[in-house]
């Protein structure tokens, strides 16, 4: 594994972690492959999740596709539509101020991203996802 920024060091020491925190901390690193070709790795998380038809080239956005992985890993199911990011506000319920591992959405113009919240400082929410630099 890729080691993790000093400042979330805490997350490699903490047991028991959040179980999508898990699954995703062991795809901490992967990174999608500049121009035409594809991540191997990317491109497996479509087909463990069912998405391949939908899903083809990781300069596609992923950021949906790797949550659904890591829900799946986790033993969680993914909502309907899960590669679009905005699908994921119908998973989980919601529980006002955000704990570790709680999938955050957030909204963009063109679309939105999807993570799981890490930490927060004065001006803005910390979340480990994909596709975020187009890595994990």
């Amino acid at each position: 594994m890729t080691p993790l920024p000093k400042t979330y060091a805490w997350l490699a020491r903490m047991e028991p972690l959040p179980r999508m925190i898990s699954a995703a901390l062991a795809e901490f690193g992967v990174r999608e492959t500049a121009g035409a070709a594809n991540t191997p790795q990317i491109l497996r998380w479509a087909v463990e999740t069912g998405l391949a038809s939908d899903y083809r080239a990781d300069s596609i956005p992923w950021c949906g596709l790797f949550m659904a992985h890591i829900a799946r890993v986790a033993g969680r199911e993914p909502p309907p539509a899960p590669l679009w990011a905005l699908s994921w506000a119908r998973f989980g319920v919601e529980g006002g101020q955000p704990e570790l591992g709680d999938v955050l959405v957030f909204m963009r113009q063109g679309g939105g991203h999807v993570g799981l919240y890490i930490g927060e400082d004065s001006r803005c929410y910390h979340v480990l996802g994909g596709n975020q630099g187009d890595r994990v």
